[in-house]
């Protein structure tokens, strides 16, 4: 009886409280603001200038300027950097994956590990168009925090 009457109770909650309604985090979204805008557009491949153009003419190929906005890419040189950030990413995560499989595997090795290559494989190259169009996005914007 009484320790129902005590839950039922509402106690008033400061408003500058964290537990406060107004202060809560919606969970169901994801936002990114300490990523500058143009290189979450590069991630979805897509011009870090206008946010609307494609970035990429094919696979990894980069369009030489973007066809909404006319923005020039021919001067960014994304290099190695895109594989070093897929690497970067996947590295910590297919490690694991393969020593625990190597222990614990209920197939021949010569089964699992062709399947970890190929799926290793898979994700690097479906990551690696993503990283691209980000890694432009981020070079394309610290050109125009250099350019007055």
């Amino acid at each position: 009886g009484e320790s129902r009457e005590i839950a039922s109770r509402s106690t008033p909650v400061a408003p500058n409280s964290r537990f406060h309604p107004s202060n809560r985090v919606q969970k169901s979204v994801m936002h990114f603001n300490w990523l500058p805008e143009p290189v979450l557009r590069g991630f979805q491949r897509r011009c870090p200038a206008c946010g609307k153009g494609q970035l990429f003419s094919g696979y990894l190929k980069l369009n030489e300027t973007c066809p909404e906005c006319g923005e020039t890419f021919s001067h960014e040189r994304a290099a190695d950097g895109p594989a070093w950030l897929t690497v970067l990413i996947l590295g910590p995560i297919f490690a694991p994956l393969i020593f625990v499989t190597s222990l614990k595997a209920p197939l021949p090795i010569w089964v699992t590990f062709p399947l970890l290559g190929g799926a290793m494989f898979a994700t690097a190259l479906t990551l690696l168009a993503f990283m691209k169009g980000g890694w432009i996005g981020a070079l394309w914007h610290i050109d125009q925090k250099k350019t007055p």
